[in-house]
């Protein structure tokens, strides 16, 4: 009687730890997949949000939809995977204002701002400054850490759940 509650096949034992490294290897290759599409998803979420705080912005004269030059561009590096959100250095060459918008008026500070130079030559106008990049980052920041989280469980419990 104790011969078998302590008995067991060893070759269904070996079957069951075959099939469980097997359905680990298949759940990294599933998650590596699926993590692509869900930085990518999570990413574009940000990049809505930055280019609704842009779209708000009080700008008297609209010349260029500079929401439109907000992207999401994909930097892989041998061991990293990268998105980058934001101004690429294209858009920033082609609109330097994008700079002016986010970070404000380089070396002036708001109270010494003249509309004039000191020969009285009419000054440029700038846009006011309306941060947007990092303040479109910082405001979605937890829902697409929340939505990626949620991606990769949904590929996990598929997978473990041997619907893989």
């Amino acid at each position: 009687m104790s011969d078998e509650l302590f008995s067991f096949d060893i070759d269904g034992f070996q079957a069951q730890i075959q099939r469980l490294v097997s359905d680990l290897d298949g759940m990294g290759r599933d998650a590596d997949q699926g993590a692509l599409q869900a930085m990518q998803e999570a990413a574009e979420m940000i990049a809505s949000e930055q280019k609704r705080l842009l779209a708000a912005a009080p700008f008297r004269e609209r010349t260029t939809d500079l929401s439109a030059l907000i992207k999401v561009v994909r930097s892989d590096t041998k061991k990293y995977r990268r998105l980058r959100i934001g101004y690429d250095s294209e858009a920033i060459k082609q609109h330097p204002e994008v700079l002016v918008v986010e970070y404000g008026r380089p070396g002036k500070s708001a109270r010494r701002m003249k509309p004039t130079d000191k020969l009285g030559r009419k000054k440029g106008e700038f846009p006011p400054q309306t941060p947007h990049i990092t303040a479109g980052f910082f405001l979605a920041k937890e829902k697409a850490a929340a939505h990626f989280r949620e991606k990769m469980m949904e590929i996990v419990q598929r997978r473990w759940n041997n619907g893989g």
